[in-house]
């Protein structure tokens, strides 16, 4: 007697998807899932031995990036699963960028900072994070041409977002300084720099903020295409028991 098989669909290292037996509606789903998520022809390098992809556990709604350009994308483009684009836009200022026929990427907008706030589903415990950016900034060129961010402070378990000057005033629970040799090689020209954490200092982290301080060069406009967070996970945040003003148990 021949028993049933069973299919299970990982992602990023978490069951997402079983079925058991002849179930051709489930079969059907699981293959259209499995096509979706390997048909971006994005290759990226695997996470560091022992830790898994937990970019799925960003709180996309709570999530803020200040001084970003709104010409371009926004959090969601961060932390997208597609392929960046590569696309570049030609020309000097904001209105160039009308040129680009895909706009997927984040550009900062007054000066070269960005603070972005993301909070967590679940306590995570964070291992690095990989910032691609297909900024073609040379020495020589327009300030005005965004370049890749060049320094990068960490800070984590805040409530809501840093701004500009509290940042000054709080200090960093980590800061990294990238360099032209941060940055690996990709397709199109761009590159994806590794951030490793002090790890014992990202143990049971609920939510992170990522203030990009300044750009390669010393250009005035930070480009970011994507963001992935690489770490284990921890338990599920659980929702408090809410209770109107001046009710009692």
């Amino acid at each position: 007697m021949h028993s049933l098989p069973t299919v299970i669909l990982f992602e990023s290292g978490k069951e997402t998807q079983r079925f058991r037996g002849a179930d051709v509606k489930g079969l059907t789903k699981l293959t259209e899932r499995f096509a979706e998520i390997t048909n971006t022809g994005w290759t990226r390098s695997p996470p560091a031995r022992g830790y898994i992809d937990i970019t799925n556990q960003v709180d996309m709604k709570g999530s803020e990036l200040l001084n970003a350009d709104t010409i371009f994308g926004g959090v969601s483009t961060l932390f997208s699963e597609e392929k960046p684009s590569g696309g570049t836009r030609h020309g000097k200022g904001k209105e160039a960028a009308a040129t680009a026929v895909t706009l997927d990427w984040i550009e900062s907008d007054t000066d070269a900072q960005l603070m972005l706030f993301v909070p967590f589903q679940s306590m995570i415990k964070l291992h690095s994070i990989e910032i691609t950016s297909y900024a073609k900034h040379d020495a020589d060129d327009d300030e005005d041409v965004p370049a890749r961010p060049r320094r990068v402070e960490l800070y984590t378990n805040r409530p809501h977002n840093l701004g500009f000057e509290e940042a000054e005033d709080t200090p960093a629970v980590q800061t990294v300084e990238l360099t032209p040799a941060s940055w690996r090689a990709e397709g199109g020209g761009g590159g994806t720099a590794v951030v490793e954490t002090r790890f014992v200092k990202f143990q049971n982290v609920s939510s992170l903020v990522v203030f990009v301080v300044d750009a390669e060069h010393d250009a005035e406009r930070t480009r970011i295409d994507r963001v992935r967070l690489v770490g284990e996970l921890g338990e599920k945040k659980v929702m408090g028991k809410l209770q109107k003003v001046g009710e009692e148990e």
